[in-house]
């Protein structure tokens, strides 16, 4: 399978509040990871193709969320098995599709302080 991403992924467990638009009603989740083009999250169902969220991202060692407006590109279901419990969840690819220069910077360097740590 031939790998089309852009952006480097780095893992990222970060407080997330998104929004599914045009709703107002807010979800508490978290991320798995991120990168310069978006951000992988877990959700409470599978979301469409092309579904629009408002995103809040608390990075870590960052005191104001990354704010953006990102459009789903796959949602998908999977299984959390450990010796003491299974469940199923759900992993949301959402790329930016609004963002604000000074929040493109902060996730951009937070990816890059992130590699920096691991070579």
């Amino acid at each position: 399978m031939e790998e089309r991403r852009k952006f480097v992924r780095c893992p990222a467990l970060a407080e997330v509040t998104y929004t599914v638009l045009p709703s107002t009603t807010p979800q508490q989740t978290f991320s798995k990871d991120v990168s310069g083009g978006g951000s992988s999250l877990v959700t409470d169902r599978t979301l469409a193709p092309g579904t629009s969220l408002q995103v809040a991202m608390k990075l870590p060692s960052r005191e104001q969320p990354v704010n953006f407006i990102g459009e789903v590109v796959w949602s998908q279901q999977y299984e959390i098995v450990d010796p003491n419990v299974r469940r199923k969840s759900v992993e949301t690819g959402v790329r930016f599709s609004e963002i604000a220069p000074a929040d493109q910077e902060a996730v951009e360097a937070f990816v890059f302080r992130h590699l920096r740590s691991i070579i």
